[in-house]
């Protein structure tokens, strides 16, 4: 009995294809997000607008800080530090912001999170 070419090539077709999900990477977990987070306001009275910084020291993604900042008169505004890789330890690099001259009284500071 003679088989003909054309059987041949979709019983290699039919053989390649039923190998390919064998050849598929497994399925991964996506990486745990960033936790054990924390920030801070560095209060430099008289000499310098405040300070604020965040840092996550377990997980992965990116931190950055949320600075709370007050003027004279009460009136706040936000500020943000560059978002920063975690997990980073608090040095050599946290996430970090000053206030400015005009509203240079650091009220609160919040680590905001982003997972990768």
């Amino acid at each position: 009995m003679r088989i003909s070419r054309g059987l041949w090539v979709a019983a290699a077709t039919v053989l390649a294809a039923s190998a390919i999900p064998a050849l598929a990477s497994p399925a991964h977990a996506d990486p745990i997000p960033p936790y054990n987070c924390a920030a801070q306001v560095t209060d430099y009275t008289g000499t310098s607008p405040d300070r604020g910084t965040a840092w996550c020291s377990s997980g992965h993604g990116f931190v950055r800080v949320k600075l709370k900042c007050e003027d004279d008169f009460g009136r706040t505004t936000n500020r943000y530090g560059p978002w920063v890789s975690v997990p980073n330890a608090y040095f050599p690099n946290p996430s970090a912001v000053y206030c400015s001259a005009s509203y240079p009284y650091g009220v609160s500071a919040v680590p905001e999170t982003q997972a990768l």
